[in-house]
């Protein structure tokens, strides 16, 4: 007598057929999903070198900031809502400290004022609010672009300039490369 009594033999025979079947379903939708992969990897292959290709070309790719870096951003920069928020940047050595003093009303030197040197003195985002507490404003000394520490076209979101209500840009004699990286 064989291992399963005749009345089993068939329902043991559809099991089979089934296992079979899905067997074969399985190794069909492995090569499909083989596939996919393959094709997701060509394309990423694809904007990569597209990607090398430009920046070959000087062309600087565009980064935007997702929410979760944009709220980093506003903690580190202490971002209050209700208050203006104004940003003064530009490259190292071109004013930008002395111009928060005179729009705040403060002479260089003076207890309060922003620091002003001949090179480059800001090295870190300094927040200044105004010193009249009627006025909802809040001025930012961001580090000067163009400096060895961050190239000219990661300079926006490396100092988080995306969160503020309003950029000044200084530029000294005449509008360049850099400051138009800025914006």
């Amino acid at each position: 007598m064989g291992l399963f009594p005749p009345s089993v033999l068939p329902l043991v025979a559809v099991g089979a057929v089934a296992v079979a079947v899905h067997a074969h379903v399985g190794r069909s939708q492995a090569r499909r999903a083989a596939r996919a992969a393959q094709e997701e990897m060509q394309q990423a292959m694809s904007a990569r070198d597209n990607i090398e290709k430009q920046w070959r070309e000087g062309i600087q790719p565009v980064v935007m900031p997702n929410l979760v870096e944009r709220e980093i951003a506003k903690r580190r920069m202490q971002y209050q809502e209700g208050l203006f928020h104004f940003a003064v940047a530009g490259v190292a050595g071109s004013g930008k400290s002395s111009l928060i003093n005179a729009f705040r009303g403060l002479r260089n030197r003076e207890a309060g004022a922003a620091t002003t040197g001949v090179t480059e003195t800001t090295r870190v985002f300094n927040r200044y609010p105004d010193p009249d507490p009627q006025q909802p404003v809040v001025w930012y000394d961001i580090p000067g672009a163009n400096t060895l520490s961050i190239p000219e076209w990661q300079y926006f979101n490396a100092q988080g300039l995306y969160i503020f209500d309003c950029i000044i840009v200084l530029f000294a004699d005449r509008f360049t490369a850099t400051d138009i990286a800025i914006l």
